[in-house]
C-alpha cells in the first residue's frame, strides 16, 4: 500500500491518546532524557531509532509496512482502514479534578500529573492501569484511511507491572470553539524545551475524551523504545482545538510524529 500523509488538520477535520512514547517506560510515562538522542528527522530519526541504541532495536520492526494480525506484535502507529470501531472493553476511573504542570521534554508538550493529586485509572481485562500523564502529537500519529488530523492527544496509563495502556484521540482544527478542557489545558504558555510551566493546572481529563465508539489493537510506544504489547484504545469522534492554539503547539512541534508502521 502507498504511503500518503495528508495533513487533514485545516483540510478537513480528524490526547490519545496516541506516539506514543515512553522513554524507559515512557515518554509516555515520565519521558527522561537519555544520553542517546533520537529525533524525528534525519540520522537520529525514526529509520535510524533501532540503531542509535542497543535497548532500541525494537524500534526496527516498525520499518516495514504490515498489516495488523489479531494475537501478534506489531509496531504503532498505524491506519485504520478496514479495522471496524467497537464499544470500549475498558472501564474509565477518569472523572475526577487532577492537577497536571506541563512540560516541554524536547519531543512533545506534556501534561504530567501531579504528586498528591486524585488517582485515575483505565482497567482492562480486570488490570488498572494508572494515568501518569498525557501528550500531543503533530500531525496525528494514527490515520483514517490514511489521512492524518491535525493533533493527536495520547493518554498513558501504566500498571503495577510495568504494562502500558493508551487512550487516543483525534484533534481537529477547527476555527470557532473547541473543546473547553482542552481549550484550557493549552491556555497554558507552553515553556521553552527542556523547561516546565510553574503554574498548575486542575483538569478533568474525562471532559477532553469525547466517548462513543474506539478503534482497538495491541501495538507499541511510539518513540524508543517502542516497546510492544501496548494496550491502544483510540477514539473515532475527534475533539477540536481552534486553530490559535493549533499553531501555537506547531510553532514548537509540527512534525513530532512517528510515520505509519501498518495498516489495521
Amino acid at each position: 500500500m502507498k504511503k500518503r500523509f495528508l495533513y487533514a488538520g485545516m483540510l478537513i477535520a480528524s490526547v490519545w491518546f496516541v506516539g506514543c512514547n515512553d522513554e524507559s517506560v515512557v515518554h509516555e510515562t515520565e519521558h527522561e532524557e537519555h544520553e542517546v538522542h533520537f529525533s524525528y528527522d534525519g540520522e537520529t530519526g525514526p529509520d535510524y531509532w533501532g540503531s542509535l541504541k542497543e535497548e532500541w532495536r525494537t524500534c526496527d520492526n516498525g520499518r516495514e509496512y504490515t498489516a495488523v494480525i489479531e494475537g501478534a506484535p506489531h509496531q504503532s502507529p498505524v491506519d485504520f482502514e478496514t479495522a471496524v470501531p467497537a464499544d470500549p472493553t475498558f472501564t474509565l476511573d477518569y472523572n475526577k479534578s487532577i492537577a497536571f504542570k506541563m512540560e516541554n521534554n524536547g519531543h512533545s508538550v506534556q501534561f504530567n500529573v501531579e504528586e498528591g493529586s486524585p488517582k485515575a485509572y483505565i482497567t482492562i481485562n480486570s488490570k488498572a492501569y494508572e494515568l501518569k500523564q498525557f501528550h500531543f502529537h503533530s500531525v496525528s500519529e494514527h490515520t483514517e484511511l490514511e489521512v492524518h488530523a491535525a493533533m493527536e492527544g495520547h493518554f498513558v496509563n501504566v500498571a503495577e507491572d510495568g504494562s502500558i495502556a493508551v487512550v487516543g484521540l483525534f484533534i481537529d482544527n477547527v476555527a470557532d470553539t473547541g473543546n473547553e478542557a482542552l481549550e484550557s489545558a493549552f491556555g497554558l504558555e507552553i515553556p521553552e524545551e527542556g523547561e516546565e510551566n510553574p503554574t498548575p493546572i486542575t483538569i478533568n481529563p474525562l471532559d477532553m475524551l469525547p466517548g462513543g465508539k474506539v478503534y482497538s489493537y495491541s501495538g507499541s510506544l511510539t518513540t524508543p523504545p517502542c516497546t510492544e504489547g501496548v494496550a491502544w484504545n483510540i477514539y473515532t469522534k475527534h475533539i477540536g482545538l481552534t486553530e490559535e492554539k493549533v499553531e501555537a503547539f506547531q510553532e514548537h512541534y509540527d512534525h513530532n510524529f512517528r510515520p505509519l508502521t501498518g495498516t489495521y
